[in-house]
C-alpha cells in the first residue's frame, strides 16, 4: 500500500513508554486506540502543542488499526510472544485493535521526576520488548512520550521528547535497528487519566511503543 493511502486511512498507544500508580490489570485485550497517538484522552481543556507533519513510520501505525488478514496474523504471533514475554511484568500493559500492537509502561519505573535518563526497572521491561521485535523484523515500532499537565506545554513536550528519545536509543543498543524506530513527542496533549489528582497524573507520565507492520 503506498504511504498516500496509508496516509488517507488516518482515522495509538493507541495503545511502549509509561505509567500508573493506580492499579490496573497488566494486559488490556480490549481499548479504545487514538489513530493521532495514545488511548482516548481525557479532555482537560489543555491545547495541543505536538506537530502533526506526517512521517513514514507514523504513517504505517497511523493505518494499522485496520489491517489486512496477513498482516493481522503475523501481529496476532507477535502479540501472543509479547504478552508471554512480559506475563509477569508490574508495568506493562498492552493493547491491541487490528494490525496495532501497543506497550505502555510506567513512567515511574521509568524515569525519576523531570528527567530523561532512564532507571534500571525500565531496562528489563524494553529489553523483553526488543527481543520480541527482533523477531519480528517486518514491523515497525514508535515510541511516544506522555507527560501530565503541571509545568508548561513547551517544557513537557522537550522532557517527553526526550524520553522518547531515550527509549529509542536502548532498544538500538538492544538490537532493533534504528531505521525501524520512530521518536514522537507528545507531552500533555493525550491524557489517559483526569490530571486533577496525583494518581492520575502519574498515569499519564508514561511512554507508549506502539507497533504495526512495516510499510
Amino acid at each position: 500500500m503506498k504511504w498516500s493511502s496509508k496516509i488517507a486511512m488516518l482515522a495509538c498507544f493507541f495503545p511502549v513508554v509509561l505509567v500508573s500508580c493506580v492499579p490496573h490489570t497488566k494486559t488490556d485485550k480490549g481499548g479504545n486506540i487514538d489513530a493521532a497517538g495514545g488511548v482516548v484522552p481525557v479532555a482537560d481543556g489543555r491545547s495541543t502543542a505536538r506537530s502533526t507533519k506526517p512521517t513514514r513510520i507514523g504513517a504505517a501505525i497511523d493505518a494499522a488499526v485496520g489491517g489486512s488478514a496477513s498482516a493481522v496474523e503475523m501481529m496476532d504471533m507477535q502479540e501472543l510472544e509479547m504478552r508471554t514475554a512480559m506475563a509477569h511484568s508490574e508495568a506493562a500493559v498492552i493493547v491491541r485493535q487490528g494490525e496495532l500492537l501497543a506497550v505502555s509502561l510506567k513512567g515511574d519505573l521509568a524515569f525519576d521526576k523531570n528527567s530523561a535518563a532512564i532507571r534500571p526497572g525500565l531496562f528489563t521491561e524494553v529489553e523483553r520488548l526488543a527481543n520480541v521485535l527482533n523477531r519480528y523484523p517486518k514491523t515497525v515500532a514508535q515510541v511516544g512520550g506522555h507527560t501530565d499537565s503541571q509545568g508548561s506545554e513547551a517544557v513537557n513536550l522537550t522532557l517527553s521528547q526526550q524520553r522518547a528519545d531515550a527509549v529509542k536509543n536502548l532498544m538500538a543498543q538492544l538490537g532493533v535497528s534504528p531505521e525501524r524506530i520512530e521518536a514522537a513527542a507528545f507531552g500533555e496533549s493525550k491524557p489517559i487519566a483526569s490530571n486533577d489528582t496525583e494518581a492520575g497524573r502519574m498515569t499519564n507520565r508514561r511512554v507508549e511503543i506502539r507497533i504495526a507492520p512495516a510499510p
